[in-house]
C-alpha cells in the first residue's frame, strides 16, 4: 500500500485534492484534523503549549485560538515552536494508529509528499491526454 502526504500552502488546494481522491475511495487521514483535536485533549501536548506560550494558551480548558494565532504569525519561532510540539504527536498518532504496525521504516520507504502543484499539473496533463485520443 502506498501512502501520499499532500503537501502545500494555505489555500493551494489541498482539500480540493483530498476530495478527490476520496472519490475516488482513496482513505483520507486529515492531519490538521488531528492537531486541532490533540491541541484540545491531549495532556502532554497541553501540557507544553502552556509551557511553551504561558497560561493564556487556554481558557476554561480551551485553546485560546486567538491568542496563540497571534503569538505564531508575527514570530517565526513561536511557530517552529508550536510546530515541534504537535507534528510529532501528530506523526505518532499516524504511525501507529493509521499505518500497518510495521513501524517508521515503513513511513519512510513507502510515504511519497506531493505538492498540490505536482498533482494539478498531472491531472491537467491527464485530462489533456484524455482528451487527444
Amino acid at each position: 500500500m502506498i501512502k501520499i502526504g499532500l503537501t502545500g500552502g494555505i489555500g493551494s488546494g489541498k482539500s480540493t485534492i483530498a476530495s478527490i481522491f476520496k472519490q475516488l475511495g482513496v482513505s483520507i487521514y486529515f492531519s490538521d484534523t488531528r492537531a486541532k483535536f490533540l491541541m484540545a485533549s491531549d495532556s502532554k501536548v497541553i501540557a507544553q503549549i502552556e509551557d511553551a506560550f504561558g497560561s493564556k494558551s487556554y481558557v476554561n480548558g480551551q485553546l485560546n485560538k486567538t491568542y496563540i494565532s497571534k503569538k505564531v504569525f508575527s514570530d517565526s519561532r513561536a511557530l517552529k515552536t508550536l510546530n515541534s510540539i504537535v507534528h510529532p504527536a501528530v506523526k505518532t498518532i499516524l504511525i501507529c494508529g493509521v499505518l500497518p504496525k510495521r513501524g517508521p521504516t515503513l513511513l519512510k520507504k513507502r510515504l511519497f509528499y506531493l505538492r498540490v502543484s505536482q498533482i494539478l499539473a498531472w491531472i491537467k496533463l491527464f485530462w489533456f491526454l484524455h482528451l487527444r485520443i
